[in-house]
């Protein structure tokens, strides 16, 4: 059966639009889709679980994850809804919910009030490095926190 060049010219637009359409979509999934955030610590790469996410402005950091690679025990007392970390140089403590942590004996306030979600103990990056003795930057094009160990605390 033979085609009038209509309708190969037809045909011929319609595989463009479809392809401008499967391109405009893949762009739109690129800019609107959910990041995953890497986190960096020390230069390693935090694998296995480790789920950070933004909200509000503020970056969110799961604790244990961060914790228990600077060689920190990582403890839950279900009672109480407080957790601890110890290094065996600092002990720290804090309460789902609370507005302050303890270090060594003395009592600091904390920006935002740690809490639990799927599990997991989440506190914003500026607590949890405050608290752990680390620094960070944030990286929007690589969408990367790095933490690093800060010598000084």
């Amino acid at each position: 059966m033979d085609s009038t060049p209509k309708d190969r010219l037809l045909r011929i637009h319609s595989l463009d639009a479809l392809l401008i359409f499967f391109a405009m979509l893949c762009v739109c999934a690129m800019f609107f889709m959910p990041r995953e955030i890497q986190i960096s610590l020390n230069g390693a790469v935090i694998a296995g679980g480790a789920e950070a996410f933004r909200k509000d402005g503020r970056l969110y950091l799961p604790v244990k994850f961060i914790a228990e690679p600077l060689g920190y025990a990582v403890g839950w007392d279900q009672q109480k809804q407080a957790v601890t970390l110890d290094n065996g140089q600092n002990m720290c403590y804090f309460h789902i919910g609370g507005q302050e942590y303890v270090k060594n004996d003395r009592e600091f306030p904390l920006e935002e009030k740690p809490f639990m979600m799927e599990g997991r103990t989440y506190m914003p990056a500026d607590d949890i490095s405050g608290i752990l003795g680390l620094s960070y930057t944030w990286d929007e094009d690589h969408f990367t926190i790095y933490l690093k160990t800060d010598k000084g605390r």
